[in-house]
């Protein structure tokens, strides 16, 4: 009988891989489903407070836009109001300088008289725009853009406005030097014509500013025009006629 065979040895236990043994160490303390749920409650919490902060951001860019705008609406409306002051002079001061213009002429001509009386002035009652400086490059962005447009388009109008209105004041100081004049050089009647010339233009440009921007803000943006302030037209000297002697 053949011995029987000898057993093969047992092959050496293998050594697990290092990254095995690293993943061992790193293992959390409860489990690796305990981790991800704690890392999921975590991310959550995250997005949960970055949405709360979203919402109260988009809270307080609303209420401020509002507030924004209220304030702005109001300061328009004043502005229209004092628009429409301004082009209820339109009759006195044509009335005005039609009787200056044949004055003049009457001087030209060799005919001229004395003047007796106010001249008087048209008042510009010049606007605010204060608030839409203070938000234009912040909140306002946040105002629709057609909106927006008219908002800066009435703030421009404004601007140019103020300009035309000191323009228009100065012309008028020239004018109010002929108060009570008995007699005129040739160089003052020249000047006269000028300055008469002058008024004419400015005051069509302020009235067709006015009537632009009162449009604008009562069409473009619903702005309704306040009854106040109204100025007596007796504040402007022009609506009495004036007195010529001879």
């Amino acid at each position: 009988m053949s011995e029987p065979e000898a057993p093969a040895p047992a092959a050496p236990p293998t050594s697990p891989p290092a990254w095995r043994g690293r993943l061992g160490r790193l293992s959390p303390a409860h489990g690796w489903p305990s981790f991800f749920t704690e890392l999921v409650v975590v991310v959550l919490g995250i997005l949960l407070a970055l949405g709360a902060q979203q919402a109260a951001d988009w809270w307080n860019n609303r209420n401020d836009t509002i507030e924004f705008r209220a304030a702005l609406d109001e300061e328009i409306a004043g502005n229209l109001a004092q628009y429409r002051e301004r082009l209820k002079q339109a009759d006195c001061t044509k009335r005005r300088l039609d009787q200056l213009e044949a004055w003049q002429r009457d001087w030209r001509d060799g005919k001229g008289s004395g003047i007796e009386g106010e001249i008087g002035r048209p008042l510009a009652y010049p606007p605010a725009n204060t608030i839409w400086p203070m938000g234009a490059n912040g909140v306002a962005n946040r105002i629709p853009l057609d909106q927006r447009s008219v908002y800066a388009y009435l703030s421009d109008m404004s601007a140019g406005y103020l300009q035309l209105a000191t323009m228009e004041m100065e012309v008028w100081r020239g004018l109010l030097a002929y108060d009570s004049a008995t007699r005129l050089s040739p160089e003052e009647v020249n000047r006269l014509r000028g300055l008469i010339l002058s008024a004419r233009a400015l005051d069509k440009s302020i009235r067709l500013n006015a009537g632009y921007a009162m449009q604008a803000g009562t069409e473009g943006l619903g702005i309704k025009i306040p009854k106040d302030p109204s100025y007596p037209l007796s504040l402007t000297g022009l609506c009495t006629p004036l007195r010529f002697t001879k």
